[in-house]
């Protein structure tokens, strides 16, 4: 699932034509995220999808009516014709494409449907280090035949294409599979039951756009990100799940916490709070582990392997990751009620809390996880995060000290952290007055009630920025260009209704009629000759992010977040040894990819071949092979 602007679904519901920067088709994991880039959506017949990263991918799908063909999709360079397109539009769920072949509305005779992909879709040699199959020059193709039709009959075919991964990853060193993998015990079965499921999905998918509709009509593009589930491959426990992210389009990291995980996290309150748990369960097993004082930066340095932790490389933010991770767990604790829950973590979370005591108020030279500039002492950021995570673990544990201590700090903060007229934060204590920088943390405080800083601060932030948002959003620092999309819209969840509407704006301005055709953009220059057109970031889950202002909204106005009577988690405490071995890591393969029709035939080099039937020489057999994830569905 990919939740995209609950406003802009307003605007197409209007009629409107709204340009998305790249539209979502098939973004299942990091490994099956086909993208159609924006600049080709008004005429998808010759348009090519193309993977996250820029790759572009085969995916054909082309008509034949009354022995005319036509091109629907992806035939960029046939000599094929084009039918015409009446629209294209999206809501939290879809991307839908309206067609039309000829010059009426009516449809008679033999119509047959046919979608193709290629071996584009497989990791091909020299670009990646694990071993894979895939099939060379050809197409690998399903088709249907409605057979005789009329003006008043419709129909509809549905046609899947999934991943399948012989192995998906380890946690420590045990093997994690898919959770579906113990419930089915053939990939045909998984097939099978993901299209007789599929009916089901697409209502339960247009009553969640009617519900973000109605709740979240006032917010800008959203999107939550890549997530994994898995079970311990040994148990084929299905009781016990396992939630991985990857940082994706960045460093390729397991879960990171400082960064990724706290900017996903608001999607996950809103839309699906029982994910938080997911999440959080891997990470904080492995500080079961960890034995140093800060929290751990990730549970793997190459998704999806989260062999351990990476220790002492460019990547480490003690200070920073050691807050989001107590702010996190309280994220999950207050509104679940669940204060058992982290109980068996509380000795690791304690000697965190005791980290930012002894350093937090004053920060050590640390790297910021936004620019990554050296390391610098006494950042204003760096310690409002560390105050609000000590005032999250005092409302865990129900140690009012440490809730005493975290209002300590943010009193210091607001003595050294500003400028001379407490105007505004400056990035560094002492800092000119000319020296700001975007208190997107300040988000949480407000979130979880902890009321670190009191209204007036933010009151006063929110001044602030309403003379620096850009037509292209709001500059993240003074000491950059650029703005961070998702930590933009923290900082509108703590501003005026006005400021809120002014950086909504320009993020709506800049994500669907300026940025340039790539996935999920979230960080661009908003001065300059290139504001607001490239995007040095693509398909991050970090969009979540966007999601502050509803989880904000929900969390203020009492809004209770529903959680499951049975969460897919236990209370089981999973000791991760941090040390794998015996184990390669460099061997996990991931295979071809084809494409699984629900009714008709399958087409390779011109011949049509039935399921079960024997595949052409070259090809896979399908039980291997075939994970259907995600779905085109032709109505006529």
């Amino acid at each position: 699932m990919w939740p995209l602007s609950p406003l802009l679904l307003l605007s197409l519901a209007a009629g409107s034509f709204v340009r998305l920067s790249s539209y979502p088709l098939a973004v299942k994991t990091p490994y099956l995220p086909a993208w159609l880039p924006g600049d080709q959506a008004k005429n998808v017949s010759t348009a090519r999808p193309e993977f996250w990263a820029g790759q572009p991918l085969t995916w054909k799908v082309i008509t034949r009516v009354n022995g005319e063909v036509y091109s629907l999709f992806g035939c960029p360079d046939e000599n094929i014709t084009s039918v015409d397109q009446i629209s294209i539009s999206y809501s939290a769920t879809h991307t839908v494409v309206t067609l039309k072949t000829g010059n009426n509305n009516n449809i008679e005779g033999e119509v047959d449907v046919m979608t193709a992909i290629d071996e584009s879709w497989s990791a091909q040699p020299g670009q990646m280090v694990m071993g894979c199959n895939y099939t060379r020059d050809d197409l690998v193709a399903f088709a249907y035949r409605f057979g005789c039709r009329n003006v008043v009959q419709t129909s509809s075919v549905t046609f899947a294409i999934g991943l399948q991964q012989d192995l998906n990853g380890f946690f420590g060193e045990v093997y994690e599979s898919l959770y579906f993998e113990p419930l089915w015990s053939t990939t045909e079965e998984v097939v099978d039951h993901f299209l007789e499921d599929e009916a089901c999905a697409r209502e339960e998918s247009k009553k969640l756009d009617q519900q973000l509709i109605i709740f979240c009509s006032w917010l800008i593009s959203s999107s939550w990100g890549l997530i994994h589930i898995s079970v311990p491959w040994c148990s084929k426990d299905t009781s016990y799940h396992l939630g991985f992210m990857k940082a994706i389009s960045a460093s390729g990291r397991v879960s990171p916490i400082s960064g990724l995980l706290p900017s996903a996290l608001p999607a996950f309150y809103v839309l699906a709070p029982d994910y938080i748990p997911l999440l959080l369960k891997p990470v904080l097993n492995m500080t079961l582990g960890w034995p140093m004082d800060y929290a751990l930066h990730d549970i793997g340095k190459h998704y999806p392997n989260a062999t351990g932790p990476t220790e002492n490389d460019e990547y480490t933010f003690p200070l920073q990751q050691t807050s989001t991770l107590l702010w996190m767990v309280y994220a999950y604790q207050k509104p679940s009620g669940d204060i058992e829950w982290a109980k068996p973590f509380l000795p690791a979370l304690h000697r965190y809390a005791d980290y930012l005591v002894r350093h937090g108020q004053y920060p050590p030279e640390e790297r910021s996880t936004i620019d990554h500039n050296e390391s610098r002492a006494n950042q204003t950021l760096i310690a409002i995060s560390a105050s609000i995570g000590l005032k999250a673990y005092g409302a865990l544990s129900g140690m009012a000290n440490y809730t005493d201590i975290g209002n300590l700090y943010a009193s210091t903060i607001m003595d050294l952290g500003t400028d001379t007229k407490q105007a505004h934060f400056t990035s560094h204590y002492g800092r000119a007055d000319s020296s700001w920088i975007t208190s997107y943390p300040l988000a949480y405080d407000k979130l979880l009630g902890l009321d670190t800083f009191d209204e007036a601060v933010y009151e006063m932030q929110s001044t602030w920025y309403k003379d620096l948002i850009q037509p292209d959003g709001l500059q993240f620092s003074s000491d950059v260009q650029f703005t961070v999309a998702d930590l933009e819209m923290m900082a509108a969840a703590t501003c005026s209704n006005d400021v809120q509407a002014l950086i909504v704006d320009s993020l709506h301005q800049t994500t669907t009629s300026r940025i340039d055709s790539v996935p999920g953009p979230t960080r661009w220059n908003v001065t300059g000759a290139n504001s607001g057109r490239q995007s040095s970031t693509k398909a991050q889950a970090a969009v979540g992010g966007y999601w502050m202002l509803a989880a904000v909204n929900m969390s203020g106005q009492g809004v209770p977040v529903e959680l499951p009577s049975e969460l897919w988690l236990t209370q089981d405490i999973y000791q991760v040894p941090l040390k794998p071995s015996q184990v390669s890591l460099t061997k996990v393969r991931i295979p071809e990819l084809i494409a699984q029709g629900h009714k008709g035939q399958t087409q390779k080099n011109g011949t049509a071949v039935r399921p079960g039937a024997q595949q052409p020489e070259g090809s896979k057999d399908i039980q291997e092979v075939v994970t259907a994830s995600k779905l085109i569905h032709i109505d006529l």
